[in-house]
């Protein structure tokens, strides 16, 4: 199985090692990618410095490549593909995903899980917090570009869809966890 991460923005590919960063998206480039000894590697696209319709493009000419090289090189492992994007929910959150679902798809579900566990970034109920405050109520709501009045989950990506999303399709997954009462 091998994992491709489109990368919005630098500081992702930050936490992770042992696997390639790619910062072009040719398919010569892409070939290394898969024939990497790790099942990770990322593509920095950093859509999240781009316009809407300049990230949709950026997405769209990556997504055409990967297909190219994909088709040329006859792989047969699984693929997994994931956009990555920032844990205090600025950038093209909802675009990216639906671009990848519709150039590489159509896939059966876009889990969008907004987390970044050593910066005490986490989503707890349907609500993203940054260490323990509503996001909605911090400095990353009032970004310029990617504001947002809300630190529920599926309010905002309803909101940043446009109304594109059926708001009924939007579910959050809730986990319980398990004690063993022996």
């Amino acid at each position: 199985m091998k994992f491709v991460v489109i990368d919005d923005d630098p500081t992702g590919s930050q936490t992770v090692h042992d696997c390639l960063l790619l910062l072009k998206w040719d398919c010569s480039t892409l070939v290394k990618g898969f024939e990497s000894k790790s099942n990770l590697f990322f593509i920095l696209a950093n859509t999240r410095s781009l316009s809407e319709n300049d990230a949709k493009l950026t997405i769209k000419e990556i997504c055409k490549n990967l297909k190219t090289t994909i088709a040329s090189q006859a792989y047969e492992e699984e693929i997994i593909f994931i956009s990555r994007g920032d844990s205090t929910l600025r950038g093209h959150n909802f675009l990216e995903p639906s671009t990848l679902n519709s150039c590489l798809g159509p896939f059966d579900a876009t889990f969008h899980i907004p987390a970044f566990i050593e910066g005490k970034r986490l989503t707890v109920n349907g609500s993203h917090f940054v260490d323990k405050i509503p996001i909605n109520q911090t400095i990353f709501a009032r970004d310029k570009i990617f504001g947002f009045e809300t630190s529920n989950i599926k309010n905002l990506l309803f909101q940043k869809s446009k109304s594109q999303i059926n708001f009924e399709d939007i579910q959050n997954i809730f986990f319980v966890r398990y004690r063993n009462s022996k």
